[in-house]
């Protein structure tokens, strides 16, 4: 039986809009890069997660979302387990950002063409 787990993402979409501010400054970057910036936040939401709820990481997925020419957006899906051994869902959404334009043509026309793209995130 899944559960949503009601978690504070608010340090998440911080990481999103502080790894948008960095392809801003570096011309254009990969996709890969853009995700390798928010692995360090994420690793501390996970871990904070843990201690306060009391819950286990289990496995997790993260990317972003296409939107339309001008924007995409940061999105997740991260599997915990609490003391009760039952599966908590957490789903990551981040506002839509307006720089798919800085990636490099390969990443952006990634993200056009399979609209979502996701990597598996292990903490």
């Amino acid at each position: 039986m899944k559960k949503e787990l009601p978690l504070n993402l608010k340090d998440i979409f911080t990481a999103a809009e502080e790894a948008n501010n960095l392809i801003l400054k570096s011309s254009q970057s990969s996709l890969e890069d853009y995700m390798s910036s928010l692995s360090e936040k994420l690793d501390k939401f996970v871990e904070k997660s843990e201690k306060d709820k009391e819950i286990s990481f289990i496995a997790g997925e993260v990317g972003v979302e296409y939107i339309n020419d001008n924007e995409f957006r940061f999105v997740g899906e991260l599997y915990f387990k609490n003391k009760n051994g039952e599966l908590l869902k957490e789903n990551l959404s981040g506002r839509p950002s307006y720089y798919i334009h800085h990636l490099d043509e390969y990443s952006t026309d990634r993200i056009k063409t399979e609209k979502i793209i996701k990597f598996e995130y292990n903490k």
